[in-house]
């Protein structure tokens, strides 16, 4: 997995999403792996792809109980949803998340941000699919 970060660090995307579905090939419930993957689609602007590693992310840590490593992968996915225009989910992530940290200064940022903006970018998953 080191290698993988390593590859994204350079921006050598391709490599590093082969280098992590040969890990997903053989540990499917890697968590930090579905996020490094869905990191690299989201650099790409694969939101759709993105979106899915995050959620295979997530479920992955909330099934290994991996509580400490959850709420990066969560707050991720939250955004993403924000940023492709599902700002109830988004919410409601982003409150599941503050509900088991509330003075967790990263997701209160995420908050406050939310509260101030005027809404998220005028797309869906849905939209996207169709371009």
């Amino acid at each position: 997995m080191k290698d993988a970060a390593g590859l994204l660090q350079l921006h050598l995307f391709a490599q590093a999403e082969d280098a992590l579905l040969q890990l997903l090939e053989f540990a499917p419930m890697e968590g930090k792996a579905w996020h490094m993957l869905g990191r690299c689609h989201q650099v790409q602007h694969r939101h759709v792809k993105a979106l899915e590693c995050f959620e295979r992310a997530a479920c992955c840590y909330n099934t290994r109980s991996h509580t400490d490593d959850a709420p990066p992968a969560s707050a991720r996915l939250a955004r993403l949803l924000w940023e492709q225009g599902e700002e109830d989910e988004a919410r409601s992530m982003l409150a599941q998340l503050l509900a088991g940290s509330p003075a967790d200064p990263s997701l209160l940022s995420i908050q406050q941000q939310w509260n101030q903006s005027t809404g998220p970018k005028p797309y869906t998953r849905m939209q996207e699919a169709m371009a």
